[in-house]
């Protein structure tokens, strides 16, 4: 049976913000509270940037003492700033990996943790900023539904099909608020599916 709120509901993308892979999971720690949170490819993946960049900065370590001597015997010109210029480079790029690789592990690139507590009934986004919605926790008395819907993310390398699980408000009335997007709708459905259950709310498909 279809589900038929008081109000209207958008059934576009809230968040253009995807990914082509499953980058989040829903988990059960708890009777009362269910997680969302990265799965363990992005965990990896992100370990793999710390590491990289990490190796990279060690490597400029030793490229520099090489060039260093190198240049104090045969440098002229342009020589001469090779051990700095070469390094430097190599450093930057093994810093900008590590910032990228201690953000995401952090969630501060899409994949915050979001926690439902049945027990104080409410929504938790863990973030340094959250959307004002979630200052204090959303109360889940405030969300009439969940939502999926569907659309097309386009790129450079050609467009996917992104598929987004929401909150729908009702105070105030029909605003909704994205929790996940990802391109694996199988999945994403049924995580969709499991939390509608979990929250005893109602589950619009809007595919």
């Amino acid at each position: 049976m279809e589900t038929k709120l008081p109000f209207e509901v958008p059934p576009f993308l809230v968040s253009r913000r995807s990914s082509n892979f499953k980058n989040m999971e829903l988990h059960f720690p708890d009777r009362d509270v269910a997680v969302f949170e990265p799965t363990k490819a992005v965990r990896l993946f992100y370990v793999v940037f710390f590491f990289a960049g990490i190796i990279d900065c060690a490597i400029a370590a030793g490229i520099a003492r090489f060039l260093n001597s190198s240049a104090n015997l045969h440098g002229r010109g342009v020589e001469k700033y090779l051990p700095v210029i070469v390094p430097m480079a190599m450093i930057i790029g093994g810093v900008v990996l590590v910032f990228i690789a201690v953000a995401g592990l952090k969630g501060k690139l899409g994949t915050r943790k979001i926690i439902f507590d049945r027990r104080q009934k409410i929504v938790i986004k863990e973030a340094r900023k959250v959307e004002p919605l979630f200052e204090g926790g959303l109360r889940l008395k405030d969300v009439a539904a969940l939502q999926v819907c569907t659309g097309k993310i386009g790129g450079s390398k050609g467009s996917y099909t992104t598929f987004e699980l929401n909150l729908v408000l009702n105070k105030p009335a029909g605003e909704r608020i994205s929790l996940v997007n990802h391109s694996k709708g199988i999945s994403l459905l049924e995580d969709a599916r499991q939390l509608a259950e979990f929250l005893k709310l109602p589950l619009l498909d809007c595919r």
